[in-house]
């Protein structure tokens, strides 16, 4: 029984011993305000005391009102005894800050501003309210610089502060040189390029060329072996291919494989390497029902084909494998590839098709679909590229069916993919 009560007296002791403290351990603290450097860690983390004052400004500052008060003069008590009770507390200053801007007395709001970066100048959350303040205030250059610092502190917000920051400044490439760090505090231990890594993202999230072209040249490492933003550089290129960007798609394509000729061949084209999954390299997609994978079971030449095992347990949409492949605009190709299939059911079956666009809009060459099985044949597909063209995408294609034999099963083999440049007849639009 008395161990118990000890569990319940200790905790309410410590807590009141440490609010009798409080004002002790801010007054020793009190010289630490001037010399721009912030208090003991300790110290951010014991109880704000002062909620009833900060709860009655943040109300004021929503624009709500103390029946039966002088509102302004109220406010300013509260914040003003706020401060005098605990004086080291950044939350406050900022507060009384935003009060006094409020009022209309922009330099004294100044002032309180710069005091709570002095109490606080490596907290994270204090320097992006603190930026929201500036921003307000209206003072972007400072705001960007709490930002800048801000990051530092909070690396991993990147984007959070590009999402805020983009919208007032024109010059983007300064802006973000402002803004985001080169390089991250070493205590995180993150990869020099996190900064560089983190742009590239979000501008191919918000698919803005320059953003994702400006966190490109901030990059340190570009090869992928054993980078930890291999994901994101392969993107890039996949971004690039999707902005129709051909010579900056062509020169990262060099630069990641220089051993890879670019020219009207298909990478690949007998499948006797493993897939890249991204460029242009062979791609697939996870697809339930559909097995997809190098087989060395059968091939046209070479050892390998890829295969798609279809176990006739679903409605399968396929789209695999893909491959996007470079060509000249407004030219003629021919594309062939040998497949065969064995005992390939329902009467929506395999065909390979071709995309690209053309005005704006997607055009598609298909072959014809087969069922059943058959040996090696070869298929050809014809077409003509936009003069504004200069990739095209071609796949194995299955559209899902409403019929009552819609769960395909079977297998299909496809090898020696190749593509031929026949005329350089330009299209009349």
């Amino acid at each position: 029984m008395t161990g118990s009560r000890f569990l319940f007296i200790a905790p309410l002791s410590l807590a009141i011993l440490a609010a009798g403290a409080l004002p002790w351990y801010e007054r020793i603290n009190l010289d630490k305000i001037w010399v721009n450097q912030a208090p003991s860690g300790l110290f951010y983390r014991l109880p704000f005391m002062e909620r009833p004052q900060a709860a009655m400004a943040y109300r004021w500052l929503q624009g709500q009102h103390m029946d039966g008060q002088q509102n302004d003069q109220l406010v300013e008590r509260q914040i003003e005894h706020a401060l005098s009770v605990r004086p080291l507390y950044p939350d406050n200053w900022l507060l009384a800050a935003r009060v006094k801007h409020k009022l209309g007395k922009t330099a004294e709001a100044a002032k309180l501003a710069e005091h709570a970066l002095a109490l606080g100048p490596t907290r994270g959350y204090l320097l992006w309210d603190l930026a929201m303040f500036w921003l307000a205030y209206p003072d972007p250059d400072t705001a960007i610089a709490l930002l800048h610092d801000y990051l530092l502190a909070r690396p991993h917000d990147v984007q959070r502060v590009i999402f805020l920051a983009y919208r007032f400044k024109q010059d983007k490439a300064a802006l973000l040189e402002t803004l985001v760090p080169n390089r991250p505090d070493p205590g995180y231990g993150l990869d020099a390029d996190f900064y560089a890594a983190r742009i590239l993202k979000t501008g191919i999230r918000i698919k803005n060329a320059e953003l994702a072209r400006l966190g490109w040249q901030r990059f340190e490492t570009r090869n992928l072996k054993g980078n930890v933003n291999a994901a994101v550089i392969k993107s890039y290129l996949d971004f690039l291919i999707r902005q129709n960007d051909q010579h900056a798609a062509f020169a990262l394509w060099r630069d990641m494989h220089p051993h890879t000729p670019l020219n009207a061949a298909v990478t690949n084209a007998g499948f006797e390497d493993e897939l890249l999954g991204y460029g242009f390299g062979w791609r697939t997609r996870a697809t339930k029902g559909a097995g997809l994978e190098r087989s060395s079971e059968h091939a046209v030449e070479g050892s390998y084909s890829f295969k798609v095992s279809l176990d006739g347990s679903e409605n399968v949409n396929l789209y695999s494998p893909a491959i996007t492949l470079p060509v000249g605009g407004g030219k003629s190709y021919q594309l062939s590839v040998y497949w065969k299939g064995e005992q390939v059911t329902t009467r929506s079956n395999p065909f390979f098709e071709i995309l690209y666009q053309q005005d704006g809009k997607t055009k598609s060459v298909r072959s014809e679909p087969q069922r059943k099985s058959w040996d090696w044949q070869r298929v050809t597909l014809t077409f003509e590229v936009p003069v504004e063209t200069h990739f095209v995408e071609f796949r194995l294609r299955r559209w899902t069916t409403t019929a009552l034999d819609k769960l395909i099963s079977g297998t299909v083999y496809i090898d020696d993919v190749r593509l031929e440049h026949l005329t350089s007849s330009i299209i009349r639009k």
